[in-house]
């Protein structure tokens, strides 16, 4: 009798160490693969250049965060937008239920340079990407909750060149 309890001890060792194994692996992957399909497929949709710093994913959890999203201008010389940190939670379990709980957004340093030249804008193309385009038929979530956002320290530069005009907005907070 009690050859067997030590196996069933060892068997249940064994499992635990695989599923905790598997947990760490799942973490460990799952953020450079989210980082590369974002570098991929932001650029693809916005024809521009993205580049991130570093990406966290728990899967588990259903917390996310990005260091340093960059997103630049048609010819690639500047930033068109630039997100200091953004980090998202969002409730798993009520996903099932078609409802999307964001329970906290937060982006900090955010900063976007919006350009008009004559009557184009710096992102008339990528409205254009999208012009016409009719979204995927399908069923929409039941319910979208948003709670906790948080904007830190942002910063949004508008310029026009007929008349020459330059507007800087800084240090906006929201809560």
């Amino acid at each position: 009798m009690s050859k067997r309890n030590f196996s069933w001890k060892r068997f249940l060792l064994r499992f635990v160490i695989i599923v905790f194994v598997v947990i760490v692996l799942v973490i460990i992957i799952v953020s450079p693969v989210a980082k590369h399909l974002i570098k991929k497929y932001g650029s693809e949709y916005t024809g521009r250049k993205v580049e991130t710093g570093s990406v966290y994913i728990n899967p588990f959890t259903g917390k996310a965060s990005i260091r340093k999203l960059i997103v630049y201008e048609a010819n690639g010389d500047s930033a068109f937008i630039e997100i200091g940190r953004f980090s998202i939670g969002v409730s798993l379990l009520k996903l099932l239920r078609h409802t999307i709980d964001i329970r906290s957004l937060r982006i900090d340093n955010p900063y976007i340079s919006i350009s008009r030249r004559d009557t184009t804008f710096n992102f008339s193309d990528i409205m254009q990407k999208f012009k016409g385009k009719k979204p995927a038929s399908s069923k929409a979530p039941s319910h979208i909750n948003i709670r906790n956002i948080r904007l830190n320290n942002g910063e949004v530069r508008f310029t026009e060149n007929k008349p020459p005009l330059s507007i800087a907005i800084r240090k906006i907070y929201f809560s």
